[in-house]
């Protein structure tokens, strides 16, 4: 169970929001603008934090960058109506963990929440012994299951913090694109399970990961994973085996409005997250690159 904030000034929205985290198993508190979201932030720190963009005197995007500035260790996810994709792109940069579409809330409410959750879970270990580890490298073969993401992730932010790579804010952007990244190895590369699947209730989705995880080839696919971490960068490199995709075609500059769709999300966060993200001929491999802040 999570405490989350919810900061939404619609009660007919709210209440949407809270009964879908409620019935997942999570704690939540009301909040109908940013300025009560700030004084509830005084008082408690929530594990999460959800923020509608329309509001009055302090919008989403403001009060995201100072929930950032203020409080680096409570991420945040940014709910906007549909049209919104600059905003939603805007809001990324500001300092948001995550976007959903409020088309999209049913389908993707608990989903995001959960992988965002899981990516800020990692504990805190003796920062006087860390500073004498200069250098980590870490190679791991995975059989393609979902459950193993999460620890992973966690794993990886561990070192990272140990290292001290970046901040806490920055760290659950860093782990949240590294998620999107080994989804994509599972879902799209090994198991070649289309994003169009998740439209609607996501229904066809998930009866094909699960499908998938009991057939050949694609139960038998595994994933390759990475890391090296010292105190100027982390890098990870990902690989499947997959057929893989054309790199070429993904566009230099991604589109925003791939936010707003099920398919080029993972994309989008992980060159917002990510200083460098760069995709083998086969597009079978990705190596995410996070760099520490000069000065």
């Amino acid at each position: 169970m999570a405490r989350i904030l919810i900061v939404e000034d619609s009660p007919t929205h709210a209440e949407q929001l809270q009964g879908l985290l409620v019935e997942a198993g999570h704690e939540t508190t009301l909040a109908r603008d940013g300025f009560e979201a700030m004084e509830s932030l005084a008082l408690t720190q929530p594990d999460l934090m959800l923020a509608d963009y329309m509001m009055p005197g302090m919008d989403g995007l403001q009060l995201i960058e100072t929930v950032r500035t203020n409080y680096p260790r409570v991420p945040s996810i940014l709910v906007a109506a549909r049209g919104s994709e600059d905003i939603a792109a805007e809001a990324l940069q500001r300092g948001a963990a995550g976007y959903i579409p409020k088309r999209r809330i049913s389908s993707d409410l608990v989903r995001t929440v959960q992988k965002l959750l899981g990516a800020s879970s990692a504990s805190r270990h003796n920062q006087s012994l860390a500073a004498c580890w200069v250098l980590s490298d870490c190679q791991f073969v995975l059989k393609s299951n979902p459950d193993l993401l999460a620890p992973l992730v966690a794993m990886f932010r561990e070192k990272m913090t140990q290292f001290q790579v970046a901040d806490e804010s920055t760290l659950i952007r860093i782990s949240v694109g590294l998620t999107e990244a080994l989804d994509n190895a599972i879902y799209h590369g090994n198991f070649e399970l289309s994003s169009d699947l998740r439209d609607g209730d996501g229904l066809a989705w998930r009866e094909g990961i699960k499908a998938r995880r009991n057939e050949s080839p694609y139960q038998d696919r595994k994933i390759y994973v990475q890391s090296h971490i010292t105190r100027d960068e982390a890098r990870f490199t990902i690989r499947d085996e997959g057929r893989g995709f054309d790199p070429s075609s993904l566009p230099e500059t991604p589109d925003p409005a791939h936010l707003e769709r099920s398919s080029g999300r993972g994309i989008i966060l992980m060159r917002a997250f990510l200083d460098e993200v760069t995709f083998d001929a086969t597009g079978n491999q990705v190596t995410l690159v996070k760099r520490r802040p000069v000065g």
